[in-house]
């Protein structure tokens, strides 16, 4: 009789449940640990991207291919850049420029505030996160 019944005892049940319970117990700390990494690594990359457009923005000017004796903001760096997939805010007065990425709030500056061209390139940074 005992032959023809199929299915799972209970202790095998107990087993798969432990093991889901271990797995579970790595898994989340690492994806919370992958999300802060992502949002970290994102705003790594709009801020090598907004470097590589102001070392452009400021090539450009200094070449005499723009208007070489003005000065420019963050707004002209940010509108060269053309990052997308990001909220974000509009430029402060002070020149700082605010993305929202994953819940978090990212604030770019220039440095100087009021791109000197062409005999400064200005440095863009995140003040926050200065080591980047």
């Amino acid at each position: 009789m005992l032959k023809n019944q199929k299915g799972f005892t209970l202790i095998e049940l107990i087993v798969v449940i432990v093991i889901i319970g271990i797995l579970a117990a790595v898994a989340i700390p690492t994806y919370v640990n992958l999300s802060s990494s992502a949002t970290t690594a994102t705003a790594q990359g709009i801020l090598g991207g907004l470097r590589g457009a102001n070392a452009l923005f400021f090539a450009n000017r200094l070449v005499g291919a723009g208007v070489g004796t003005t000065t420019y903001t963050i707004l002209d760096v940010v509108g060269s850049a053309n990052i997308g997939g990001v909220q974000s805010t509009a430029v402060s007065t002070a020149g700082s420029y605010t993305f929202y990425i994953g819940g978090v709030s990212f604030i770019f500056s220039m440095n100087p505030t009021i791109g000197q061209a062409p005999s400064t390139l200005p440095t863009i940074y995140c003040p926050a996160n200065t080591t980047w």
